[in-house]
């Protein structure tokens, strides 16, 4: 009796807390994966596909914006701008950390930099009451997890800034985000610092983030992100 009383338990379970696909928001393939199972067969293309601009392989990307950042995929179709939209609008705790731990496999093959920490780009406050959380910190702490090293919040982000910056061009984004961060005190205390955001297009919030780490006194920064615009 205990054990069918459990069994119905976990069916409902499964109806009502079913896991969705990130991309389509369909039911997801299974417990473990954050995709349906069309959707996966086209993620694993993006974690692999030739640049959308310059169409060469991405060690001879002509079109690179940022040597030195580590992206998963291209925010470039449909699904995987959506893929990060829904991050946005629903900080999803299971999807940012499997898409985290994904970023961290990638950061360990590309950099052989022994980090002290993972930190990450914060989000406006006024965006982590309107969604429930910051989809950058959950991504952070997927990739901390895979590193097995710790997560840091070392950036401050003020209340309010003029503009959205998807509604900006590359000039006035770089001019946006001056004074919007500032460090926290323990900043100093960290030399090697991996710094994380969910996506960049001209990379000007994450580029103004690095360098305000570096002045406080961290010796090294490296960037990665979960999608790069091409």
């Amino acid at each position: 009796m205990k054990g069918s009383a459990e069994r119905n338990l976990n069916r409902l379970a499964d109806l009502f807390f079913a896991p969705f696909c990130c991309s389509c928001g369909d039911r997801a393939a299974d417990n473990t994966l954050p995709f349906c199972k069309d959707c996966i067969k086209d993620f694993q293309v993006s974690l692999v596909k030739e640049c959308p601009e310059c169409g060469c392989k991405r060690s001879g990307c002509s079109c690179e914006k940022s040597s030195n950042t580590v992206f998963l995929f291209y925010y470039h179709t449909k699904g995987e701008k959506r893929i990060i939209l829904n991050l946005k609008q629903n900080p999803d705790k299971r999807t940012a950390r499997f898409l985290g731990k994904l970023l961290s496999e990638k950061v360990k093959r590309e950099k052989s930099v022994g980090f002290d920490c993972v930190t990450y780009v914060p989000r406006s406050p006024k965006n982590v009451r309107i969604h429930g959380g910051d989809q950058s910190k959950l991504i952070a702490a997927g990739v901390a997890e895979g590193l097995g090293i710790p997560l840091k919040s070392l950036l401050v982000r003020r209340e309010k800034r003029a503009s959205d910056q998807k509604l900006l061009d590359a000039v006035e984004r770089r001019k946006n985000v001056k004074n919007t961060f500032f460090p926290a005190k323990e900043a100093a205390d960290y030399r090697r610092v991996l710094l994380v955001d969910d996506v960049t297009t001209t990379g000007s919030t994450i580029d103004e983030c690095g360098d305000i780490l570096r002045e406080a006194g961290v010796k090294q920064v490296v960037k990665a992100v979960l999608a790069r615009t091409p």
